[in-house]
């Protein structure tokens, strides 16, 4: 009786190590089954977005150095005119022109609030301190209380098409740079009575007839004898050759650095216009027949008077 139930005993043993030995090679085969399909699939289980490498810390550090600009000592610079129909992106021109030079830009209009952008904002312009001064207005014995007389030296015509020019303008009258666009806005009395009254006012063609006429003719009774034309267009398209043009200009040596500095920051600049998209057309008939005339108006004038067409973007 007691033999029986040791072979029992040890058929039990000999069975559960059978079944060891047997889990054994099983887990064994499955793991060199799964590392062969594993070769060939690869298990994603959730969807892999690809990442957008930043910029390193090194690159993003090395312009901050080209943010600081400043004003030179009085009767350094002649007085340069950087004048634009508003809405053209004049404000935008001189950040970028005082990132790549490193010298401060004024304006006639002396807007205290601009002034932690630009600290020759407050300056007198006639003063020679600042490379360029902002303007949307200019004649012959032009004159603020601020400043007195102006005459300009030479001068910078940033041209943009009046179209988007004054869909911009509008928006910074009515919402501020940072406002939110309702639309509707271009179908309201507000948005007909500034396009009458930037027609009645003639802006678009007046500033360029102005400079042309003081400018760029020798018999002018004027001390202006330069003018450099520059396109919103060609800034949008080609930003590192125009900053080089308006450069040579200004009688500016090129610091490559700030320059390149200058372009990449170009588009994150709180003064970049950004256009809204709108859905509709808010020029009428009336509008369209008016701003392409004056737009063919323009280019009969630079033909007359010697100087480069416009982009076929303008």
């Amino acid at each position: 009786m007691r033999g029986c139930r040791n072979r029992r005993v040890m058929n039990l043993n000999l069975s559960r190590k059978k079944s060891v030995a047997l889990l054994i090679v099983i887990v064994h085969l499955l793991i060199v089954l799964f590392g062969k399909w594993e070769q060939h699939v690869r298990i994603f289980p959730f969807p892999v977005l690809e990442q957008k490498s930043k910029p390193p810390t090194q690159q993003v550090m090395q312009c901050n150095d080209t943010y600081s600009t400043k004003l030179m000592p009085a009767g350094t610079f002649p007085l340069v005119a950087l004048a634009s129909f508003p809405g053209s992106g004049n404000e935008w021109v001189r950040n970028m022109i005082e990132r790549a030079t490193g010298y401060a830009t004024g304006s006639v209009y002396h807007i205290q609030s601009y002034e932690k952008d630009f600290i020759g904002e407050m300056q007198n312009i006639a003063a020679g301190e600042t490379i360029v001064s902002q303007m949307h207005d200019y004649w012959l014995g032009y004159t603020n209380k601020r400043d007195g007389q102006i005459s300009i030296e030479k001068a910078i015509l940033i041209m943009r098409n009046p179209y988007q020019a004054m869909i911009d303008e509008f928006i910074r009258l009515g919402f501020g740079k940072k406002g939110i666009v309702d639309e509707n806005r271009f179908r309201s009395e507000a948005w007909s009575v500034f396009v009458s009254e930037t027609f009645k006012s003639k802006r678009w063609l007046e500033l360029p007839r102005t400079l042309f006429d003081i400018c760029n003719h020798d018999g002018a009774d004027s001390l202006c004898r330069s003018i450099l034309i520059v396109y919103y267009d060609n800034l949008e398209n080609k930003l590192d050759d125009e900053l080089r043009r308006i450069m040579k200009f200004l009688d500016v040596d090129v610091d490559e650095h700030r320059l390149s500095c200058s372009v990449a920051s170009a588009d994150a600049s709180p003064h970049r216009p950004h256009p809204p998209n709108l859905s509709f057309d808010p020029f009428t008939k009336e509008h369209h027949e008016r701003l392409d005339e004056d737009l063919k108006t323009f280019h009969q004038w630079l033909e007359v008077e010697g100087l480069a067409q416009s982009p076929p973007t303008f």
